[in-house]
């Protein structure tokens, strides 16, 4: 028999298969044995690769690896995927199939599956996951793969000989790892630190994860040896009893950090009873290593050890919590514990199985405890009283590490996990003692962030934890709050809602009596000075009580048994908050700084407003349903500051607010009286009607796109998915408006809002509910008011339409029938009057007064009372009873203010009166019942309110009467003045008319005199000076680097192209430009041209030099560049033109030219330009001139009238190019149609014409100027006159003949060596020739798959050209397909990224890349880069910007056109955009 050296020294695959043969045979030979004590032994460095190699092949049995993982895996008989993923790995969520809101799929489990139709998004993980394709207790088995689920077919079970060498090898392989673990290990003092393995060091650890991804049959090898107690007590424990590392684990495992208290004592254990046990001790004592926590998951498939493992991590749960607000690195550590919590946690049969037989629930609510004591401090709310009490109250201090980083963030959310599954959630209520504990833990952050109003100096450092405070609140305390309430749904579970609601009462008063609030049976009220907006005890107890009354049938006698004085002091916080909203408004927070406004619209916003704003109101209304009606007005007024200034003889404001401002509180009081009596939120309005009034708040201020609509609704911490079909609702209300091209302006589809939401649904009030800034409720009003105009249903000033409610709840009615609430309209309504207060007030008063006569009780008509003597600031005793109709012809006479009497002399109704007159026209009265119409003006409202009063009553309509005859008797005026009042308005009425007819008389005189000029062309003049061709004019130009014309494509190709097949569409265009002449290929940097674009201003050249020297630098620009001085274009180069003679076609060709110097520096600048964006891309200098010289010939031919001599010119660009026979050079080939696409789309005739004349001219020694003058009159040949073919014959006097063919007489022949007989010979050729067989196709960039999934799936871990590795950053050229990374560190060059260097290859100084990890377009040009927007939208219209809402994407034609039309047209630097300067960084 072989020992273990002989083994290795022969061929390792035969020896490792003659091992197979003998574990085939005996399993436990001393062969086997030798060869792994050989192999596995401590001093070994397990990370060695040729370690590792024949480690592989020995569990192989002398097959590759490879073979043998497939061979493995075709026994796979596990039903779920598992497949692990880590941070930044994209995945999809279908919440169709979902049954746990944590579900996720891996990329080809969706592929494979059937979601045509559902709701699913893809997402980029945060945190890693699994897959959970085919887990029954996670998803529905309709959203399974063929590949998993019990509806697979069942593999045959894996023969014992293929896994023989694996069995034995795996317990040597787990103990090994275990020593690696241990030897980690840097100190055993307490806590914990922070292991990450290097490149080098995880070789064998990725081994281990390669084996525990092969299936079930691997992952039951390893199973059985990680919850293996023998195994663990033979190899691990009993072995080392003597080593040093012996107690290592038992050391690190006293040194983790455990939780306080009695009912957790004992959960963390006192030894390892397994492997797994151990693992998790280095798991949590090395801060969650990725690969470690990758193989423990991936083995989760494994029924049998996802057991073990849960109950182990249980066990450890505690650690694991307080290893988090520890840690240095917190919000990474929590991510790989939810990484690991969510998989166990969102499975419903082993959740219920851990808290039944565990105390899962009791560990969780302890860890949150322990982290939230050592964040706590004392409260700073204080009360009103002289002596303050001292706050007994302690909350959790938001500048702690564990608030401000998060540090609870795993826990709350593994608990909001669990509390989905409805055994879990009914446990947790049933356990008395665990209920009390999660109060105590709300208690903590009741109170917290208290902020005190400044009144001298502005505060100096704002603190910036408002926001921790906000999701600490969310996190920790709403979202398991709904969890809870999803599951009480029905009758069944009433009485755990009276056990709650119960221990909230319990819990509440005890926290008044320890702020203060409630001492020697007296109530206080709360500083006026300071505000928290954490009330989490209050919220809870609305929204028990609030389900309790919708869901399970209670009565609000058995939920809100609360006395009148407990009521009183339950309101003073949430009442608090209201006031301090509409100061913060007011600007009387101003000096603690903008942190206050963020407080206030967080407090308001979409994800906060169902857990906060919308459970205080409902507690108000409550409480207004406890306490006297008059006591609750008393409180609101206190609180708005406003009781002092409403007296009628204008009185002083509260010490703490000024005169300026109390407007704005008094509209914030009768706001919040208004919400308490029309808002059913939670008084039996349907989530339908709900989620309606949603949609109409959110359309009413702006259009909405899809996603702002959906995701803008107040959720539920995303814990109760919504059961309205909002798309079904969205087109009861709005139509969908497709997206647009505005110009260059990217508009996303939006839904605008249909008639029927301004007439039927649009509610003022629920918008000032869910405004976050002030400006929104007037921006509604304002397309309200618009609307009305449009439509001709109202002209004048509207006034807010307040919807009437049906019926007020019968605990809210009280309200609409007390003595301080009528009181209260009075004074508004005086001042209102007086000019003191808002018409938005007035609005507010009378909808009350509207609201409270719908509802007025049945009674006998008393008469009109008169009062005396009313106490000024005892609002209750100006009327001597509740009901509305006798208080509203109730007139008071006077008011008792000090020791005397001060007249007053008004009512509700002679003032409602007087503003009726005020707004429009005088009031007669009419008894009529009001209309349903809630659209109108001031005077609409007010006169439906006097109606319905004298309707309802004789008094008020004899009060009505009298005030109408005593207020006509104090403003009618006398004959005179009405005619003199009638005449002037007849003037001025005929003055208007005389002007209008003026008007449309000298426009029509101006549109006779334009359409007669119509075909004068304006004469050509300076920007700057307004002078014309008296001093030469240049153009303004930007000139580029371009290769757009290089990209043409033949007709017969393109339609190739077309017909591929979208998903290998890169492939396809890369094949089919290879196999194209060398001129249709990606270009090299010679083909590279100038491209020149104007805006179509001119200046003088003087004017320009003047404007660049003195005009300041702008910092945007770069080099030469300038900016238009009229339209602020970028330009970067002056063009110059000359006057046109008065006969262009028979000009004296004798004539001396202008050969002005400023001509001549213009021209040589642009020409210089030119050349060194040549330069740039490649090119030699001599062939860099001449190309710049044949650009600007062209340019400046093209410029302007062809009737102009452009002698000059040709002379200024041929004189600054040192060698003119590169001209030829570059000419010929053009000529010889060896390169058709050229980038210049220069002429190749005229050009090669000038270049043989200016040759012929400098050998025959002639004067350039009379050349240059010939050669530019017959370069225009071909484009003016057709010729005739005896014109064409090349000989010494073609030139003359080509002269008289234009009417021009030249003096002598030009004799022509064989290079110029060649070159006409070719010109003559091309002149006369028939066009070409092939037919070029204007510039396209690549046709793009309608689907955007195409070109993610491929791109997304496609390897960089130039680094060779799959990242993010990943884009894709628009034009040749060519893809590569953007990430700084890739590029092979220093100083230029690769997006720059294939700028340099592609496409000169313009590119057009598509970003695949965000579906936006990167726009260069130039120096300049942009995103310029998204060309896939999703099925609404909308971009997915960085695809954070993974939603299915689709290619936007008219976007693409658009961009396409754009980069042909060279004018993608006009783009509207935020351009920034990229450097060749990108």
């Amino acid at each position: 028999m072989p020992d273990s050296a002989f083994l290795r020294r022969r061929d390792k695959r035969e020896a490792a298969s003659d091992l197979k043969n003998v574990c085939i045979k005996d399993h436990s030979s001393e062969l086997v044995r030798s060869v792994l004590d050989d192999i596995f032994q401590p001093n070994n460095d397990i990370n060695n690769l040729d370690y590792l190699e024949w480690i592989r092949l020995l569990i192989s049995g002398g097959l590759s690896f490879d073979e043998f993982v497939s061979e493995v895996r075709a026994y796979d008989n596990s039903n779920v995927c598992g497949l692990v993923w880590t941070a930044k790995y994209v995945a999809y969520r279908c919440r169709t199939c979902g049954i746990s809101p944590c579900m996720s799929l891996c990329a080809d489990c969706f592929v494979h599956g059937n979601h045509v139709g559902h709701d699913y998004n893809m997402f980029r993980s945060q945190a890693g996951g699994a897959c959970d394709c085919g887990d029954e207790n996670v998803m529905r088995r309709e959203g399974f793969c063929h590949r998993h689920g019990q509806h697979r077919a069942p593999a045959p079970p894996a023969p014992s000989e293929l896994l023989c060498v694996a069995q034995v090898m795996m317990p040597r392989m787990v103990v090994r790892l275990v020593q690696y673990l241990r030897a980690l290990c840097r100190s055993v003092e307490r806590g914990t630190f922070r292991v990450e393995l290097v490149e080098h060091e995880h070789a064998f650890l990725d081994l281990m994860n390669e084996l525990s991804r092969m299936g079930d049959p691997m992952r039951q090898l390893l199973n059985e040896v990680l919850v293996s107690a023998d195994v663990y007590q033979q190899c691990l424990r009993g072995e080392e009893a003597g080593s040093p590392d012996a107690d290592r684990a038992q050391q690190a495992l006293r040194s983790l950090p455990s939780l306080r208290g009695e009912r957790v004592r004992g959960v963390l254990p006192e030894e390892c009873t397994n492997v797994v046990d151990e693992l998790l001790v280095w798991t949590v004592k090395y801060e969650f290593p990725e690969r470690l926590v990758t193989f423990l998951l991936n083995l989760l498939p494994c029924d049998a050890f996802k057991e073990c493992f849960a109950r182990s991590f249980v066990r450890f749960y505690g650690s694991m919590a307080l290893s988090v607000s520890g840690s240095l690195s917190p919000e990474e550590l929590a991510n790989r514990v939810v990484h690991m919590s969510v998989q166990l946690f969102s499975n419903s049969t082993l959740a219920c199985l851990l808290v039944t037989e565990l105390p899962l629930l009791t560990v969780m609510a302890h860890s949150l405890l322990n982290m939230v004591e050592d964040a706590k401090r004392s409260c700073d709310l204080r009360v009103c009283a002289e002596v303050p009490p001292d706050n007994l109250n302690a909350v959790v201090d938001c500048g702690h590490q564990v608030m401000r980083k998060h540090c609870y963030w795993p826990v709350a959310s593994d608990l909001i996990n669990l509390l989905t599954h409805r055994d879990v959630a009914l446990r947790f209520l049933q356990d008395r003692r665990l209920l009390l504990d999660w109060l105590d833990l709300v208690s903590a952050f009741q109170g917290m962030n208290t902020n005190t109003r400044q009144l001298d100096a502005h505060v100096e450092i704002e603190p910036d934890t408002y926001y921790a405070a906000f999701s600490a609140e969310l996190e920790c305390c709403a979202s398991p709050m709904w969890s809870l309430l999803q599951h009480l749904r029905d009758e069944s579970t009433a009485e755990l809602t009276l056990s709650v609601v119960g221990a909230l009462r319990d819990a509440l008063l005890d926290w008044m009596i320890s702020i203060g609030l409630r001492a020697d049976g007296q109530t206080r009220s709360l500083s006026p000075l300071q505000c928290s907006f954490h009330l989490p005890l209050h919220r809870y107890l609305a929204m028990f009580v609030s389900n309790g009354l919708r869901r399970q049938g209670l009565s609000l006698d058995a939920l809100f048994a609360w006395s009148e004085q407990d009521a009183l002091q339950l309101v003073q916080a949430p009442l608090r908050i209201q006031a301090s909203l509409y100061e913060i408004q007011a600007n009387l927070w101003v000096r603690n700084g903008l942190q206050m406004k963020g407080q206030a619209m967080t407090y308001v916003q979409c994800h906060f407003c169902s857990s906060m704003l919308d459970a205080d109101l409902f507690l108000l209304q409550l409480c207004a349903a406890r306490l006297p009606p008059d006591v609750l007005v008393g409180q609101v007024l206190d609180a708005f500051h406003v009781r002092e200034w409403l007296s009628p003889r204008g009185g002083a404001c509260s010490p703490l607010v000024d005169e300026a401002r109390a407007s704005t509180l008094l509209e914030g009081a009768l706001f919040l009286l208004v919400q308490l009596v029309t808002l059913k939120l939670h008084l039996g309005l349907s989530e339908r009607d709900v989620a309606r009034s949603e949609m109409v708040a959110l359309l009413a201020v702006a259009d909405r796109t899809h996603s702002q609509l959906v995701e803008h609704i107040p959720d539920r911490c995303s814990v109760i998915p919504p059961s309205v079909d909002y798309d079904q609702l969205v087109h009861e209300v709005a139509r969908f408006q497709q997206p647009a091209l505005a110009g260059d302006v990217l508009r996303e589809g939006v839904y605008v809002p249909l008639d029927v939401l301004w007439q039927e649904h649009f509610d003022p009030v629920w918008v000032q509910l869910r405004a976050i800034r002030a400006r929104e409720m007037q921006d509604a009003l304002d397309r309200f008011s618009e609307w009305a105009r449009r439509s001709r249903t109202h002209s004048k000033a509207l006034w807010p339409p307040f919807r009437r409610t049906a019926s007020v709840p019968d605990e809210l009615r009280p309200l609409l029938a007390c003595s301080s609430m009528h009181a209260l309209v009075l004074c508004v309504l005086h001042k209102v009057v007086k000019g003191e207060a808002t018409e938005m007030a007035a609005a507010l008063a009378v909808f009350l007064l509207d609201t409270a006569l719908s509802h007025a009780a049945e009674g006998h008509d008393d008469d009109a009372t008169a009062l005396d003597a009313v106490p000024e600031h005892e609002l209750q005793r100006c009327f001597p009873s509740g009901r509305i109709l006798p208080n509203l012809a109730t007139h008071v006479r006077s008011l008792h203010v000090g020791d005397h009497v001060w007249p007053w002399g008004e009512g509700v109704i002679p003032l409602l009166v007087q503003l009726h007159a005020r707004l429009g026209q005088p009031y007669s009265p009419t008894a009529r019942m009001p209309s349903a119409c809630r659209i109108g003006d001031g005077v609409f409202f007010i006169r439906q309110v006097l109606d319905h009063a004298c309707a309802l009553s004789r008094a008020c309509r004899a009060a009505a009467q009298q005030a109408v005859e005593r207020l006509s008797l104090e403003t009618r005026p006398d004959a005179d003045t009405r005619r003199r009042r009638a005449r002037a308005r007849q003037e001025k009425l005929l003055a208007q008319m005389a002007a209008q007819q003026r008007s449309f008389l000298q426009s029509n005189q101006t549109g006779s005199d334009a359409a007669s000029a119509h075909d004068t062309p304006l004469p050509a003049q300076c920007v700057i000076c307004g002078a014309g061709t008296d001093r030469t004019l240049a153009a303004l130009a930007l000139l580029q680097l371009s290769t757009v014309q290089c990209h043409r494509t033949p007709d017969a190709l393109r339609r190739q192209m077309d017909a591929a097949a979208p998903p290998l569409f890169v492939d396809h265009v890369r094949t089919t430009r290879e196999g194209l002449p060398a001129p249709m290929r990606v270009l090299a940097p010679q083909c590279t041209g100038v491209l020149a674009m104007s805006c179509g201003h001119r200046l003088h050249l003087d004017c320009a030099a003047n404007y660049k020297s003195t005009t300041p630098r702008d910092h945007e620009l770069v080099g030469v560049e300038f900016r238009c001085p009229l339209c602020r274009c970028l330009a970067n180069a002056l063009l110059p033109e000359l006057a046109p003679t008065p006969s262009a076609e028979h000009a004296d060709l004798s004539s001396p030219a202008d050969d002005s110097p400023s001509l001549d520096d213009a021209l040589a600048d642009a020409v210089a330009v030119m050349t060194r964006m040549l330069l740039e891309s490649g090119r030699s200098v001599g062939q860099a001139r001449s190309d710049a010289m044949i650009a600007a010939l062209d340019v400046t031919l093209r410029l302007g009238d062809p009737k102009r001599p452009v002698v000059p010119i040709l002379i200024a660009c041929f004189g600054h190019v040192l060698r003119l026979e590169h001209v030829l050079d570059c000419a010929l080939p053009l000529l010889r149609g060896e390169d058709p696409a050229h980038a210049l789309a220069v002429d190749p005739v005229r050009t090669a014409l000038a270049a043989v004349v200016c040759r012929a001219s400098l050998r025959q020694g002639r004067p350039l100027e009379r050349v240059l003058r010939r050669a530019s009159l017959l370069s225009a040949v071909q484009r003016q006159r057709p010729f005739e073919n005896n014109l064409l014959s090349v000989d010494d006097d073609m030139l003359i003949r080509l002269g008289d063919q234009l009417g021009v007489h030249l003096e002598d022949s030009y004799p022509l060596d064989q290079d110029d007989r060649r070159c006409l010979a070719a010109w003559t050729q091309a002149t006369s020739a028939s066009p070409p067989q092939t037919v070029w196709g204007l510039p396209r960039l690549l046709q793009l798959p309608n689907s955007y999934d195409v070109i993610f799936q491929r791109f997304r871990l496609f390897p960089c050209n130039s680094c060779r590795r799959s990242n993010e950053r990943q884009a894709v050229c628009l034009v040749c397909g060519d893809h590569f990374c953007i990430q700084s560190g890739c590029a092979e060059s220093e100083a230029r990224g690769n997006g720059a260097i294939h700028l340099i290859q592609c496409g000169g100084d313009t590119g057009v890349f598509l970003l695949v990890d965000s579906s936006e377009v990167m726009v260069f040009a130039g120096p300049r880069v942009c995103v310029w927007g998204s060309i896939y939208l999703d099925e609404f219209g909308e971009e997915d910007k960085n695809l954070k809402r993974g939603k299915p994407l689709f290619l936007c034609t008219p976007r693409y056109e658009a961009l396409e039309r754009h980069w042909r047209h060279g004018t993608l630097h006009t783009l509207q955009a935020r351009w920034v300067l990229h450097g060749s960084r990108i």
